[in-house]
């Protein structure tokens, strides 16, 4: 039986109540990648990163997590406080044109990010978000913490980091939830695209930009939900570093 058939037929019977008792609520249920490896996960939490860290800590590096991400000209409708008995209304679109952004974020102190916006996320896109990381950060090492796409695997791109300041350090396949960059995907869709209507393209895009070129302006949001502070896909939770 599924869970809304379950709870459906509790409420039909009147027995809701003593579910709650119990210690159940009536919530979303979560997808989890299904080939994610939690031996990996654990052992890039426990023995890689820390690594990683201590050079920061040293001050001969900074630590970047990134990834793309591709909001899409269309409204997302969400939650609200809604009076019963009422429904709110927001105009929608059918917009397909994207906004293709590549983008990092520190891993210490993540209200501060690098981004590229192009027609596509490819090889040459990374490429030049980390020249924009290089010029942010002259002299030091930077590692880039990044998911195994294909564009950043890509060959040419890979022989050309080896001689800059820049190196790439891959998180075990399937694991969008040790990127700490993902968190602020989600906090981007709340703040200007879930439930908000943009009646052009340009404007959309305008407020994505805008988001990112003022992400100090969120700096206590970012902060409390950027923490790295991490959670296997076994639910194992891992702490590995203040961010305050």
């Amino acid at each position: 039986m599924g869970i809304e058939t379950f709870w459906n037929k509790l409420h039909a019977l009147g027995n809701a109540r003593p579910v709650h008792r119990l210690g159940f609520v009536y919530k979303q249920t979560k997808g989890v990648p299904s080939k994610a490896d939690e031996e990996r996960q654990l052992e890039f939490l426990e023995e890689e990163l820390p690594v990683l860290l201590e050079k920061v800590e040293s001050g001969d590096a900074v630590v970047y997590y990134a990834d793309g991400c591709h909001p899409t000209h269309n409204t997302k409708t969400g939650r609200g406080w809604i009076r019963k008995g009422q429904d709110f209304e927001i105009d929608c679109n059918s917009g397909r044109k994207r906004v293709n952004i590549n983008a990092a974020v520190n891993a210490l102190k993540p209200e501060h990010l690098v981004y590229d916006i192009a027609d596509s996320i490819n090889a040459q896109s990374t490429q030049r978000l980390c020249r924009k990381l290089m010029r942010k950060h002259p002299g030091k090492k930077i590692y880039l913490i990044c998911d195994n796409a294909r564009y950043n695997r890509n060959k040419a791109l890979q022989e050309w980091a080896k001689d800059q300041r820049i190196e790439f350090v891959f998180l075990p396949p399937y694991s969008p939830n040790l990127n700490l960059i993902e968190r602020l995907w989600r906090l981007m869709r709340k703040k200007i695209i879930n439930s908000l209507y943009y009646d052009t393209y340009s404007k959309f895009k305008g407020a994505i930009v805008s988001f990112l070129d003022n992400a100090k302006a969120y700096k206590a949001e970012i902060r409390s939900l950027l923490t790295l502070n991490f959670r296997t896909v076994e639910g194992t939770s891992f702490y590995a570093h203040s961010t305050s």
